[in-house]
């Protein structure tokens, strides 16, 4: 093997390492239960950006407080960083898809009329909406290497099916699904703590 193959194999085996902390997965499961309570409550219109807002802050304090001071930090090159803007990109456009249709569905829930009487129509939104978060999640998947938001983006994708199988509310599969996504991140998290101890260096 040749020195850049080499480097690009630890460089690899480095970034990948970054997201085995399970932070993202708490974020997200966080995220999906707080979508689940809030369309309960007057919130539901600002649900959605309300989670955004509160996402990319809490994952920097996260990586600052638990992954940094044990693994440190680390400078990815170039080409690493061109394919992450290019997931994000794609991350951005399924998030304001989603966002949208999460807009117009409770505009379409509250309404007096129209097509808040077509109880099939908003059962699409449902399913719609459930398809973009569980694209959305595996995306996020590919773009950090890791089979385990796959798995929650078939998480998310039973649970919508389920619901528009049986007519269940989006609140309710959206809770659902980010109870499960939750407690499986804080299972990552926790074998990450005990694997990366902090060292005495690390925690200066």
């Amino acid at each position: 093997m040749n020195t850049t193959a080499e480097l690009k194999a630890l460089e690899e085996r480095a970034y990948k390492r970054t997201w085995e902390d399970g932070v993202l997965d708490i974020i997200i499961g966080a995220g999906l239960t707080l979508l689940g309570v809030l369309f309960r409550t007057e919130l539901a219109g600002l649900a959605g950006m309300f989670v955004a807002v509160l996402m990319m802050p809490l994952w920097a304090l996260g990586k600052k407080l638990i992954t940094v001071p044990r693994l440190g930090y680390v400078e990815f090159g170039a080409e690493r960083k061109a394919r992450e803007r290019g997931w994000t990109k794609q991350l951005l456009v399924l998030g304001t898809m989603t966002f949208v249709l999460a807009v117009g569905l409770y505009v379409a829930i509250r309404s007096d009329g129209g097509v808040a009487e077509s109880l099939a129509d908003l059962r699409i939104g449902y399913l719609l909406m459930g398809v973009l978060i569980a694209l959305g999640l595996a995306v996020a998947g590919m773009m950090i290497g890791t089979g385990r938001f796959v798995g929650y983006a078939g998480i998310v994708l039973t649970a919508t099916g389920v619901g528009y199988v049986t007519g269940v509310e989006l609140e309710d599969y959206l809770l659902a699904a980010g109870l499960v996504i939750l407690a499986c991140g804080f299972v990552v998290l926790a074998r990450f703590l005990h694997r990366y101890p902090v060292t005495r260096e690390g925690g200066r």
